[in-house]
């Protein structure tokens, strides 16, 4: 049984309370990886190198990882590029990070990857810093998503890009009701099954069902001043990744 001050609620809109979520993700970091291989029928990994496919670039060589979490993203990012690429892996729960570190520490590329805790509505970088800005699976948990995607393209050079990839709303309502009833009634019973918390997973659960579709996220990406925006849904709609770039010359 998961004691009540484990519990996270929902609060009214978008907002979220980001201490209670960062020490969330440290409690459950150590079973994460195992337990998004199993959830996802360990389509994860797919997801994140179609991410990273679409928003590298030839130019490509100062990057920012935001909620890295254990780190899975920031390594797809560095695969295959040796040292002409830094990666900056940004998150809140400390835990996660310790594991994203050790990750990166055994592949022997601890030179080019940088860890730090930080949030994503308060980015400890210069304006126009990074040529790509990446969050897989994370949009949802910040504490203002409007206020952090407007950090992102402050952050981010003219020229370069944001890709978000995130958890969705399937537009074949069938399958939609079906994933839902997964999401919300067995994920947590597989999450408890294999030593994770039930009441963290229903949370997560819940902040994808409350999320806006794909087209709602479009527009809130564009009111962010990002162009060119593209959204591309992968798995039936269950994974949607977004994309924007940010212009060379003011508007």
């Amino acid at each position: 049984m998961v004691s009540k001050n484990r519990e996270l609620k929902l609060e009214n809109g978008r907002t979220r309370n980001s201490k209670k979520i960062g020490e969330m993700f440290s409690r459950i970091s150590p079973r994460y990886d195992f337990l998004n291989r199993i959830l996802s029928f360990g389509l994860d990994k797919s997801w994140r190198r179609k991410a990273v496919r679409i928003g590298m670039r030839e130019k490509c060589q100062k990057v920012l990882d935001v909620c890295a979490g254990t780190g899975e993203m920031t390594i797809e990012i560095s695969k295959g590029r040796g040292n002409s690429i830094q990666v900056y892996a940004l998150d809140l729960s400390l835990e996660a990070l310790k594991i994203a570190k050790e990750k990166v520490r055994k592949i022997g590329i601890e030179r080019d990857v940088f860890v730090l805790q930080a949030e994503a509505e308060k980015l400890p970088f210069r304006d126009s810093e990074f040529d790509l800005i990446t969050i897989a699976f994370g949009l949802r948990n910040v504490k203002n998503m409007e206020n952090a995607l407007k950090e992102f393209y402050r952050a981010t050079k003219p020229g370069g890009c944001f890709v978000c990839l995130e958890f969705s709303h399937p537009p074949n309502p069938f399958f939609k009701r079906l994933y839902f009833f997964y999401l919300l009634k067995i994920v947590p019973l597989i999450a408890q099954l294999f030593g994770s918390e039930a009441s963290a997973y229903q949370y997560l659960g819940n902040t994808i069902k409350n999320f806006p579709n794909q087209n709602e996220l479009q527009k809130i990406i564009e009111s962010a001043n990002w162009d060119n925006i593209s959204c591309q849904n992968l798995t039936g709609g269950i994974v949607a990744i977004h994309q924007g770039e940010k212009p060379t010359s003011n508007r």
